[in-house]
């Protein structure tokens, strides 16, 4: 016997904006006359019985791994005077002498000395560039800009591998000073 397979009818292409005939709505019913009662089939299948509702666990709180913590105290500086004493310095110099700088080079010294401040607040500054930094600083505060100026550039010349950001601030920051002097 030859396999035959029967022709199902092709349905007819509908432009995208028709809806198709089930989803059609009825015409809508005239204030005066009442929608008649739809028949109740004979059969109705049972009602499903509802699941129980699975119980919603809060989510529970991030708790760090006990290793982590150790590791983390370690990793913290503890400032020293003198690194404190720096940071508050250079931060009330900023102040001072970047008022009377162009403002994009004012934002630049105030973002190289942010990288001081952090690596202050690390622990990656020594303690000989630390005390450097402090006669800069006192010169600076005495608008004696030839004596920071040569301090600049011996820190330039000994620690400017490890510490070329900053160090390109304090030295605007030196000429800034040199040019409000005159």
């Amino acid at each position: 016997q030859p396999a035959h397979t029967p022709q199902q009818p092709v349905a007819q292409a509908q432009p995208y904006f028709a809806q198709p005939a089930a989803a059609q709505q009825p015409a809508p019913t005239p204030a005066f006359q009442q929608p008649t009662a739809q028949p109740t089939p004979a059969f109705q299948a049972p009602a499903q019985p509802a699941q129980p509702a699975q119980p919603v666990q809060p989510p529970q709180p991030a708790t760090p791994a006990p290793a982590a913590q150790p590791e983390q105290q370690q990793q913290q500086h503890q400032l020293t005077p003198e690194e404190d004493w720096v940071c508050k310095a250079v931060q009330s110099l900023q102040g001072r002498i970047c008022a009377g700088m162009p403002k994009k080079m004012a934002d630049d010294v105030a973002k190289r000395l942010g990288e001081l401040d952090a690596k202050l607040k690390a622990g990656q500054v020594s303690r000989d560039v630390t005390s450097q930094l402090t006669q800069w600083c006192q010169a600076m505060d005495r608008n004696d800009a030839a004596t920071a100026g040569s301090i600049q550039t011996a820190l330039t010349s000994t620690v400017w591998d490890d510490h070329k950001s900053w160090l390109q601030a304090t030295k605007r920051m030196v000429d800034q000073a040199k040019k409000s002097a005159q």
